[in-house]
């Protein structure tokens, strides 16, 4: 089921999945825009789009919102796409 999840996603929700992933922390939404500058607005759309999903959680920590994949996913994230 988790391939078939990962398979469906576009290349940038793997690429921003993949990101979160790396952190065995809560990831700011500052971090992740860094990260994918050149395509912000589509950042939005693909972290709302994992997010229902179920495949990310977004939390709001000390006044900043972070991000966080799903352990289950992470793993097999970790495990097999890298």
């Amino acid at each position: 089921i988790l391939q078939q999840q990962y398979q469906r996603l576009s290349e940038l929700e793997k690429e921003a999945i993949a990101f979160l992933s790396s952190y065995h922390q809560p990831l700011p939404l500052s971090q992740l825009l860094e990260q994918f500058s050149d395509t912000p607005n589509q950042l939005f759309k693909v972290l709302l789009s994992l997010e229902r999903r179920g495949l990310i959680e977004k939390q709001n920590l000390d006044n900043e919102i972070v991000f966080t994949v799903d352990p289950v996913m992470q793993n097999y994230i970790l495990s097999c796409c890298d």
